[in-house]
């Protein structure tokens, strides 16, 4: 982790970003206004504005750039869309498809079959990209990207059949 630390920060861009986050995020129209409106509006609206609705947010805060449609936040974009129970769905929903794939690693680091044993550890990595991916979406609506979303439903159809996998692989023993 360290040496993954270290290297990033001497590409250009990374380093660029991380020396002036503090700014980025407190400028007028930045990160912390959208997720301060954003509060506001799942408070308001708790049961949501509508799917791909987030830019109304302009429409309450004008000093917000244009370009802005969303809460650059996957958690708070959701539940200012689909409201809390949509948020709370969200998160249960990440935290089984990590549980899954996490838990089909488990199952199959030690199998004996050297194909089921590979298959284990892909599961582990798919479920780290998962994190990967959640974990930016503290900072980014990532899942509104579609190339985003396309990799990760790709990932988790990956997960769900190396789970198949281990199962047809425990009814054989």
């Amino acid at each position: 982790i360290l040496l993954t630390g270290l290297f990033l920060f001497f590409l250009e861009p990374v380093r660029e970003r991380t020396q002036n986050f503090a700014e980025h995020f407190s400028i007028s129209g930045g990160r912390k206004d959208m997720w301060t409106l954003g509060l506001e509006l799942s408070e308001r609206f708790p049961l949501g504005l509508g799917l791909n609705n987030a830019s109304f947010m302009q429409k309450l805060d004008p000093s917000l750039p244009k370009i802005h449609r969303h809460m650059h936040n996957n958690y708070l974009n959701v539940v200012v869309e689909s409201g809390w129970l949509g948020g709370i769905t969200y998160v249960w929903w990440s935290a089984l498809i990590l549980f899954i794939a996490f838990s089909t690693w488990k199952k199959l680091r030690t199998s004996s079959n050297h194909e089921l044993s590979i298959a284990g550890i892909i599961s582990f990595f798919l479920g780290t990209a998962l994190i990967g991916i959640h974990s930016a979406g503290f900072v980014e609506y990532n899942f509104g990207d579609s190339e985003i979303r396309m990799i990760a439903l790709f990932y988790i159809g990956l997960i769900f059949s190396l789970r198949e996998e281990a199962a047809i692989s425990s009814t054989k023993t």
